[in-house]
């Protein structure tokens, strides 16, 4: 019965993150959030309408992010962080980073809204995220390396 207690935990866990989301959502009318597949919200916030390729297994991207909190504050900033590359599909990263990076296209700008389940989960990061904490990404991608076996 501990795992009847744990989903039962989980899906409150859930519900009490998607409202904080849906309330800076509501607070943030001026940026345009989705409901992803993957159980994360997103919005774009600069588009490349010139770009025609989303990232698919394989490809390289070039990128950097922000983490914050839901009251906006800096955990981990873009020079902290540093520029990132990234194999899509072939390279460990968080779950929601994974999924998110292929809905952005190069040049673009987006934001995530991370459930905990979606980001660091039940342990955090043992350092400035905590347990169970919903964070907010703010990713740059800035190129996207077309791997040429993915034309095949």
């Amino acid at each position: 019965t501990d795992n009847i207690s744990d989903i039962n935990q989980n899906k409150l866990l859930f519900k009490l993150q998607d409202k904080a989301f849906r309330q800076f959502i509501k607070e943030n009318p001026e940026k345009y959030f989705r409901s992803s597949q993957n159980g994360f919200w997103y919005a774009i916030l600069k588009d490349n309408p010139k770009a025609k390729n989303y990232p698919k297994a394989g490809d390289v991207i070039r990128f950097n992010y922000e983490i914050t909190d839901l009251e906006n504050n800096i955990i981990y900033s873009k020079k902290t962080i540093g520029n990132q590359e990234y194999k899509v599909d072939k390279q460990e990263i968080i779950s929601g980073l994974q999924q998110g990076l292929k809905l952005m296209k190069e040049g673009e700008i987006a934001m995530f809204l991370m459930p905990s389940f979606k980001a660091f989960g039940v342990l955090g990061d043992r350092n400035k995220i905590k347990t169970n904490q919903p964070l907010i990404y703010t990713v740059y991608l800035k190129k996207l390396i077309i791997d040429k076996n993915n034309n095949k």
